[in-house]
Protein backbone atom coordinates (compact mmCIF):
# COMPACT_ATOMS: atom_id res chain seq x y z
CA UNK A 1 0.00 0.00 0.00
CA UNK A 2 0.86 3.62 -0.42
CA UNK A 3 0.21 7.26 -0.13
CA UNK A 4 0.56 9.60 -2.43
CA UNK A 5 -0.59 13.14 -0.29
CA UNK A 6 -4.10 14.15 0.17
CA UNK A 7 -6.07 17.12 -1.17
CA UNK A 8 -3.94 20.18 0.00
CA UNK A 9 -0.45 20.61 -2.38
CA UNK A 10 1.45 20.93 1.04
CA UNK A 11 0.68 17.06 1.16
CA UNK A 12 1.85 15.82 -1.73
CA UNK A 13 5.27 14.93 -2.95
CA UNK A 14 6.45 17.41 -6.19
CA UNK A 15 7.07 15.32 -8.21
CA UNK A 16 3.72 12.96 -7.69
CA UNK A 17 5.60 10.03 -6.39
CA UNK A 18 4.60 8.16 -3.17
CA UNK A 19 5.37 9.46 0.22
CA UNK A 20 6.13 7.70 3.78
CA UNK A 21 4.04 10.15 6.25
CA UNK A 22 5.89 8.41 9.36
CA UNK A 23 9.22 9.29 8.30
CA UNK A 24 11.26 10.99 10.73
CA UNK A 25 11.22 15.04 9.79
CA UNK A 26 14.91 16.28 9.81
CA UNK A 27 15.40 18.90 12.75
CA UNK A 28 16.05 21.81 10.77
CA UNK A 29 13.37 21.66 8.76
CA UNK A 30 10.89 21.44 11.81
CA UNK A 31 12.58 24.20 13.58
CA UNK A 32 12.24 26.50 10.50
CA UNK A 33 8.55 25.61 9.92
CA UNK A 34 7.88 26.64 13.77
CA UNK A 35 10.25 29.78 13.47
CA UNK A 36 8.31 33.33 12.42
CA UNK A 37 9.71 34.78 9.13
CA UNK A 38 11.28 38.28 8.72
CA UNK A 39 8.78 39.14 5.73
CA UNK A 40 11.81 41.48 4.49
CA UNK A 41 15.54 41.00 4.63
CA UNK A 42 15.16 37.10 4.18
CA UNK A 43 19.12 36.85 4.62
CA UNK A 44 18.52 37.20 8.22
CA UNK A 45 16.51 34.81 9.04
CA UNK A 46 19.48 32.68 10.50
CA UNK A 47 19.26 35.34 13.82
CA UNK A 48 15.77 34.21 14.46
CA UNK A 49 16.64 30.63 14.31
CA UNK A 50 17.01 28.72 17.79
CA UNK A 51 17.45 24.73 17.15
CA UNK A 52 17.66 23.74 20.84
CA UNK A 53 21.09 22.98 23.28
CA UNK A 54 21.98 19.51 21.51
CA UNK A 55 21.93 21.26 17.77
CA UNK A 56 23.56 24.51 17.68
CA UNK A 57 25.84 25.07 15.40
CA UNK A 58 29.89 24.95 16.74
CA UNK A 59 30.55 28.51 15.04
CA UNK A 60 27.38 29.91 15.86
CA UNK A 61 28.38 32.60 18.22
CA UNK A 62 31.02 33.91 15.50
CA UNK A 63 28.66 34.33 13.14
CA UNK A 64 27.62 37.61 13.51
CA UNK A 65 31.46 38.77 13.39
CA UNK A 66 31.80 36.71 9.97
CA UNK A 67 28.78 37.87 8.46
CA UNK A 68 28.89 41.73 9.21
CA UNK A 69 28.60 42.24 6.03
CA UNK A 70 24.80 41.56 6.14
CA UNK A 71 24.19 44.21 8.51
CA UNK A 72 21.19 46.21 7.54
CA UNK A 73 21.15 49.82 7.40
CA UNK A 74 18.97 50.74 10.23
CA UNK A 75 21.59 48.80 12.84
CA UNK A 76 24.95 50.17 13.97
CA UNK A 77 27.57 47.88 14.28
CA UNK A 78 26.96 47.86 18.31
CA UNK A 79 23.03 47.17 16.92
CA UNK A 80 23.93 44.79 14.56
CA UNK A 81 26.09 42.67 17.50
CA UNK A 82 23.26 42.42 19.87
CA UNK A 83 20.34 42.06 17.05
CA UNK A 84 22.21 38.76 15.44
CA UNK A 85 23.26 37.20 19.59
CA UNK A 86 20.01 37.52 20.69
CA UNK A 87 18.90 34.02 20.09
CA UNK A 88 22.82 32.65 19.87
CA UNK A 89 21.98 30.27 22.86
CA UNK A 90 19.19 29.16 24.43
CA UNK A 91 19.18 29.28 28.18
CA UNK A 92 20.47 33.25 27.98
CA UNK A 93 18.01 34.70 25.62
CA UNK A 94 15.84 36.75 28.81
CA UNK A 95 19.48 37.87 29.99
CA UNK A 96 20.24 38.73 26.39
CA UNK A 97 17.14 40.81 26.06
CA UNK A 98 17.41 42.95 29.66
CA UNK A 99 21.12 43.39 28.68
CA UNK A 100 19.59 45.01 25.19
CA UNK A 101 16.74 47.10 26.90
CA UNK A 102 19.37 48.18 29.55
CA UNK A 103 21.95 49.28 27.42
CA UNK A 104 19.73 50.64 24.37
CA UNK A 105 21.67 48.30 21.85
CA UNK A 106 18.42 47.54 19.55
CA UNK A 107 16.32 49.80 17.71
CA UNK A 108 13.00 48.85 19.50
CA UNK A 109 11.26 51.05 16.62
CA UNK A 110 11.97 48.29 14.15
CA UNK A 111 9.55 45.56 13.33
CA UNK A 112 12.18 43.37 12.96
CA UNK A 113 13.40 43.67 16.62
CA UNK A 114 9.42 43.45 17.67
CA UNK A 115 9.66 39.63 15.70
CA UNK A 116 13.25 38.31 17.42
CA UNK A 117 12.04 39.31 20.82
CA UNK A 118 8.74 37.62 20.53
CA UNK A 119 10.54 34.92 18.86
CA UNK A 120 12.81 34.69 21.87
CA UNK A 121 10.10 35.03 24.76
CA UNK A 122 7.30 32.88 23.45
CA UNK A 123 8.91 29.99 21.92
CA UNK A 124 8.86 26.23 23.20
CA UNK A 125 12.28 25.13 23.26
CA UNK A 126 13.97 22.13 25.23
CA UNK A 127 11.44 20.59 27.77
CA UNK A 128 13.34 18.65 31.30
CA UNK A 129 9.90 16.28 32.26
CA UNK A 130 10.41 14.48 35.66
CA UNK A 131 8.04 12.71 37.18
CA UNK A 132 4.27 14.87 36.81
CA UNK A 133 6.25 18.43 36.36
CA UNK A 134 7.56 19.68 33.67
CA UNK A 135 10.55 22.52 32.90
CA UNK A 136 11.16 25.03 30.36
CA UNK A 137 15.30 24.77 30.14
CA UNK A 138 15.42 28.27 28.81
CA UNK A 139 12.81 29.78 31.59
CA UNK A 140 15.24 29.08 34.43
CA UNK A 141 15.98 32.42 35.21
CA UNK A 142 12.23 32.97 36.10
CA UNK A 143 12.65 30.75 38.95
CA UNK A 144 14.74 33.56 40.99
CA UNK A 145 13.33 36.08 42.80
CA UNK A 146 16.13 38.48 42.17
CA UNK A 147 16.42 38.79 38.43
CA UNK A 148 12.64 38.99 38.21
CA UNK A 149 12.91 42.07 40.80
CA UNK A 150 16.10 42.89 38.15
CA UNK A 151 13.46 42.90 35.10
CA UNK A 152 10.90 45.37 36.57
CA UNK A 153 13.97 47.51 37.49
CA UNK A 154 15.00 47.40 33.85
CA UNK A 155 11.91 47.49 32.24
CA UNK A 156 10.64 50.76 34.16
CA UNK A 157 13.94 52.12 33.29
CA UNK A 158 13.24 52.16 29.88
CA UNK A 159 9.27 53.43 30.46
CA UNK A 160 10.41 55.99 32.03
CA UNK A 161 12.37 57.48 29.42
CA UNK A 162 10.00 56.64 26.30
CA UNK A 163 6.57 58.10 28.57
CA UNK A 164 6.94 61.49 27.03
CA UNK A 165 7.91 60.83 23.12
CA UNK A 166 4.90 59.64 21.47
CA UNK A 167 7.04 59.67 18.37
CA UNK A 168 7.98 56.12 20.44
CA UNK A 169 4.43 54.81 19.86
CA UNK A 170 5.76 52.01 17.53
CA UNK A 171 7.68 50.29 20.79
CA UNK A 172 5.20 50.23 22.85
CA UNK A 173 3.78 47.31 21.61
CA UNK A 174 7.10 45.54 22.37
CA UNK A 175 7.56 46.88 25.93
CA UNK A 176 3.56 46.09 26.56
CA UNK A 177 4.48 42.53 25.25
CA UNK A 178 7.61 41.94 27.27
CA UNK A 179 5.79 43.17 30.44
CA UNK A 180 3.02 40.94 30.18
CA UNK A 181 5.41 38.07 29.78
CA UNK A 182 7.07 38.46 32.78
CA UNK A 183 4.27 39.55 34.63
CA UNK A 184 3.56 35.76 35.70
CA UNK A 185 6.67 36.04 37.17
CA UNK A 186 7.14 39.54 38.47
CA UNK A 187 3.17 41.28 39.40
CA UNK A 188 4.58 44.50 39.38
CA UNK A 189 4.90 44.15 35.26
CA UNK A 190 1.30 44.09 34.82
CA UNK A 191 1.40 47.30 36.80
CA UNK A 192 4.02 48.58 34.54
CA UNK A 193 1.82 47.55 31.80
CA UNK A 194 -1.04 49.63 32.78
CA UNK A 195 1.19 52.59 32.47
CA UNK A 196 2.18 52.13 29.75
CA UNK A 197 -1.04 51.89 27.87
CA UNK A 198 -2.16 54.98 30.21
CA UNK A 199 0.55 56.83 28.79
CA UNK A 200 -0.45 56.25 25.42
CA UNK A 201 -4.14 57.05 26.15
CA UNK A 202 -2.80 60.03 27.34
CA UNK A 203 -1.16 60.45 23.84
CA UNK A 204 -3.79 60.12 21.75
CA UNK A 205 -6.06 62.48 24.14
CA UNK A 206 -3.69 64.97 23.47
CA UNK A 207 -3.91 64.32 19.78
CA UNK A 208 -7.58 65.40 19.99
CA UNK A 209 -6.71 68.45 21.88
CA UNK A 210 -4.46 69.42 18.81
CA UNK A 211 -7.69 69.19 16.47
CA UNK A 212 -9.43 72.32 18.43
CA UNK A 213 -6.03 74.42 17.47
CA UNK A 214 -5.16 73.45 13.71
CA UNK A 215 -6.88 74.13 10.18
CA UNK A 216 -9.92 72.06 9.41
CA UNK A 217 -7.77 70.45 6.84
CA UNK A 218 -5.91 68.97 9.36
CA UNK A 219 -8.40 67.30 11.06
CA UNK A 220 -8.42 63.96 8.95
CA UNK A 221 -5.11 63.04 9.74
CA UNK A 222 -4.87 63.80 13.43
CA UNK A 223 -7.54 61.91 13.78
CA UNK A 224 -5.70 58.83 11.97
CA UNK A 225 -2.69 59.06 14.48
CA UNK A 226 -5.17 59.56 17.42
CA UNK A 227 -6.66 56.26 16.55
CA UNK A 228 -3.45 54.43 15.92
CA UNK A 229 -2.60 55.44 19.72
CA UNK A 230 -5.93 53.81 21.04
CA UNK A 231 -5.35 50.44 18.98
CA UNK A 232 -1.54 50.92 21.05
CA UNK A 233 -2.57 51.13 24.05
CA UNK A 234 -5.60 48.98 23.53
CA UNK A 235 -3.56 45.97 22.28
CA UNK A 236 -0.77 46.31 25.36
CA UNK A 237 -3.34 46.65 27.94
CA UNK A 238 -5.88 43.96 26.86
CA UNK A 239 -2.32 41.47 26.85
CA UNK A 240 -2.70 40.64 30.52
CA UNK A 241 -4.98 40.02 33.51
CA UNK A 242 -8.11 42.38 33.35
CA UNK A 243 -9.62 44.06 36.18
CA UNK A 244 -12.45 45.94 35.85
CA UNK A 245 -10.82 49.27 35.17
CA UNK A 246 -8.60 48.04 32.30
CA UNK A 247 -12.50 46.83 31.00
CA UNK A 248 -13.63 50.14 31.59
CA UNK A 249 -11.18 51.56 29.93
CA UNK A 250 -10.87 48.92 26.79
CA UNK A 251 -13.97 49.81 26.33
CA UNK A 252 -14.08 53.47 25.90
CA UNK A 253 -10.79 52.98 23.42
CA UNK A 254 -12.65 50.61 21.18
CA UNK A 255 -15.29 53.04 20.90
CA UNK A 256 -12.89 55.76 20.15
CA UNK A 257 -11.25 53.75 17.96
CA UNK A 258 -14.59 52.89 15.52
CA UNK A 259 -15.73 56.09 15.66
CA UNK A 260 -13.08 58.98 15.61
CA UNK A 261 -11.52 57.24 12.24
CA UNK A 262 -12.47 59.15 9.09
CA UNK A 263 -10.65 57.12 6.48
CA UNK A 264 -7.65 58.16 4.18
CA UNK A 265 -4.63 58.59 6.35
CA UNK A 266 -2.62 55.64 7.70
CA UNK A 267 -5.07 53.23 6.83
CA UNK A 268 -3.18 50.12 6.39
CA UNK A 269 -1.68 50.57 9.48
CA UNK A 270 -5.18 50.88 11.35
CA UNK A 271 -6.46 47.79 9.64
CA UNK A 272 -3.95 45.93 10.44
CA UNK A 273 -3.68 46.90 14.28
CA UNK A 274 -7.67 46.32 14.10
CA UNK A 275 -7.05 42.67 13.22
CA UNK A 276 -4.06 42.23 16.03
CA UNK A 277 -7.35 43.61 18.43
CA UNK A 278 -9.95 41.46 17.45
CA UNK A 279 -7.51 38.53 17.90
CA UNK A 280 -6.69 39.95 21.86
CA UNK A 281 -9.99 40.72 22.54
CA UNK A 282 -11.65 37.29 21.08
CA UNK A 283 -9.10 35.60 23.49
CA UNK A 284 -10.62 37.49 26.73
CA UNK A 285 -14.18 36.29 25.44
CA UNK A 286 -12.59 32.55 25.30
CA UNK A 287 -11.18 32.96 28.92
CA UNK A 288 -14.30 34.45 30.21
CA UNK A 289 -16.31 31.60 28.78
CA UNK A 290 -14.00 29.44 30.18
Amino acid sequence: MAWFGGTKSFDKAPSGCEINPFVALDHFHLVSHFTDRFSKDAHLQWTLMQPGEANILANRGNLPFARQNQKPEWLSKTEWFSFANLRSYPNIQLRNILIAIQNRELPFNEKHVFTLISQSLFQLGDVTVSGLSSTLEWKRDLSDDIFCKDVYIVLSSFYYEIKNTPKNYQCVNLLGDICNFFADWEPSCRLLAREVAKSVYGWAEEEGQNIERSPPSSAPLIRARQVVLYQHAIMVLANGVLDESDATLLIEMAFKTKNLFTGGHMKSEIRTNKVDIEYLLSKKVDEKGG
